[in-house]
């Protein structure tokens, strides 16, 4: 339900809805590329980019520890 609730707040434009909701995704899956991926988006709609290129760093990462590829 939460990677639903936060790609429809990208999707309309509430990046401040997206950002909280991906901060709480990240901070229960850290260990999860796409959530990360979503937490870049995120920060993307908010024009934040040095976060999203940070989120982004995190995702690959972690796709690097699980043999996954972002």
């Amino acid at each position: 339900m939460t990677l639903t609730l936060i790609e429809a707040a990208i999707r309309g434009g509430q990046s401040a809805l997206a950002g909280g909701l991906a901060a709480e995704r990240t901070n229960l899956k850290p260990s999860s590329p796409f959530s990360w991926l979503l937490a870049a988006r995120a920060a993307d709609t908010a024009g934040e980019a040095t976060v999203a290129e940070s989120a982004r760093k995190r995702a690959r990462i972690g796709c690097a520890k699980s043999g996954a590829r972002a």
